[in-house]
């Protein structure tokens, strides 16, 4: 690896390749019906009645309905660990928790 030339090395131009991964996450909430989807593919598996397959299937087409309807979707990005030493800073100056435990649950989460 070269020397960067001293007299045209900007720090602001190194930064600007400086990039962080960043990803969606998606969460459903309706474990409920995702439970229920689980016990009637369970039906369907044991059953040899294509009546009662094509009845179970309608209620797992509206059950999945459900559960899509309870998305969540987290936009999730990396961060400097110059932002990251920033937060924690300000949590503990804002003693956040009662204890260093708790502080640092928080520091943890704040930032994510």
């Amino acid at each position: 690896m070269d020397t960067p030339d001293v007299k045209t090395f900007s720090v602001l131009d190194a930064a600007k390749g400086s990039s962080y991964p960043s990803d969606d996450v998606v969460v459903y909430t309706n474990q409920q019906a995702a439970h229920q989807i689980a016990r009637l593919e369970f039906e369907i598996n044991e059953t040899d009645d294509d009546a009662r397959v094509n009845e179970l299937d309608a209620q797992i087409a509206v059950l999945r309905d459900e559960v899509l309807a309870s998305q969540l979707t987290f936009h999730m990005r990396g961060i400097s660990p110059g932002t990251r030493i920033a937060v924690q800073q300000q949590v503990k100056e804002r003693k956040f928790g009662e204890d260093s435990d708790g502080r640092t649950r928080f520091s943890n989460a704040a930032y994510l």
